[in-house]
């Protein structure tokens, strides 16, 4: 395919990820601040009517499903590949039966099922052109970077989450912000190993500094982590990818046996000064990490009371109006999986990771 006919292409496709655009600048950009006062069950309220979401996401949803409609031979064959994930909306939908707040599940269900048309439509366009998702991605978490940058330096009293000085800019909270900041760092990276473009390039060095300055002021500990393990890692990646794969097996092993060692003589070094609590406080946490062990306890206790079918897919109003408590996050994706859907949804989890293993294994040895 020549250079013009695949830019004709791109451009005439383009169209497809246009929900996909909305989506990740929605999420990436909170133009309705000061619900930080408010309660869980609040703030969901408050999120519900606010109109700039309805708006955005409502038109993300009604394009990404016309353009499904469009290639609906193709969207039908893509679903018959993903029938347990199709199993999992299912279940979604059905516990509005034992939820005490139906309209919230039925709300988040239509939310589930929006994102599914939009990952259709873009697979549309990224499968034909895979190494631009990392440009698009790289740009739109970066806008949403420089963006925060500018306000919190600008109006600190209005991006300040606490008075610990943690920015969260123009996001939701400053977890929110240091996630988007990982995404950045981890699109442009790869795009840097990846784009033939010295704009590009260039570009994407600028949009990884901003999204340190923004992690750092954060403060979001894990993000931090996770961006220098993708910092680190990444370019090693990069580069013995190339390689042949026993090639790449042997290089992996040097480098976690050299970590090893470089570790094991660190300790053997500096033996007294490296203990439990030293680990925990350079990782920015306490033997608690945080208080989140009492709230990982929490949590579990809840999914001992439904262990079954959970508490429904409401955001977990139910549980804020069983409890009478003000919990709206358990910083753990598998402990709100099951509280919210008990074993059947952890046991559709395992059978959708087992599918995706098995699929990825086939085309392997095609």
């Amino acid at each position: 395919m020549t250079t013009d006919l695949r830019k004709e292409r791109a451009a005439h496709g383009i169209i497809y990820i246009i929900p996909f655009f909305l989506l990740v600048l929605n999420s990436a950009i909170t133009l309705q601040h000061g619900h930080s006062h408010l309660s869980w069950a609040e703030a969901e309220i408050a999120f519900i009517r606010d109109p700039t979401t309805l708006i955005v996401l409502g038109s993300a949803y009604l394009i990404a499903l016309i353009l499904v409609l469009r290639k609906i031979r193709q969207t039908l064959q893509i679903v018959r590949s993903q029938l347990v994930y199709c199993l999992f909306l299912l279940y979604i939908a059905l516990s509005m039966f034992w939820s005490a707040f139906p309209i919230k599940v039925f709300i988040t269900w239509g939310h589930y099922a929006g994102y599914t048309l939009i990952a259709i439509s873009s697979v549309y366009y990224y499968t034909n052109f895979p190494r631009k998702f990392f440009y698009h991605l790289g740009f739109l978490t970066g806008v949403s970077v420089a963006g925060s940058i500018i306000v919190s330096l600008l109006f600190p009293n209005w991006t300040m989450f606490d008075p610990n000085g943690r920015w969260y800019g123009i996001t939701s909270n400053p977890n929110t912000l240091g996630l988007i900041c990982l995404l950045s760092i981890w699109a442009n990276i790869v795009s840097l190993y990846i784009t033939e473009s010295k704009i590009i390039f260039l570009s994407n060095i600028c949009l990884i500094v901003l999204a340190i300055l923004a992690l750092v002021g954060s403060g979001s500990v894990t993000s931090i982590i996770l961006s220098v393990f993708v910092l680190s890692c990444v370019p090693i990646f990069m580069r013995i990818h190339i390689n042949h794969p026993a090639t790449r097996i042997l290089k992996l092993f040097f480098i976690v046996c050299g970590t090893a060692l470089a570790f094991s003589v660190y300790l053997l070094i500096h033996p007294e000064g490296y203990n439990t609590s030293t680990i925990f406080h350079d990782l920015g946490r306490d033997s608690t990490f945080s208080g989140r062990l009492r709230l990982w306890q929490d949590g579990w206790n809840l999914f001992m009371d439904k262990p079954c079918l959970g508490w429904s897919f409401d955001a977990l109003l139910s549980v804020v109006a069983k409890t009478k408590s003000n919990i709206g996050q358990f910083h753990n994706g598998y402990l709100h999986l099951i509280i919210r859907g008990g074993i059947v949804s952890m046991m559709n989890l395992r059978w959708q990771s087992h599918s995706s293993m098995s699929l990825g294994a086939g085309v392997s040895a095609a």
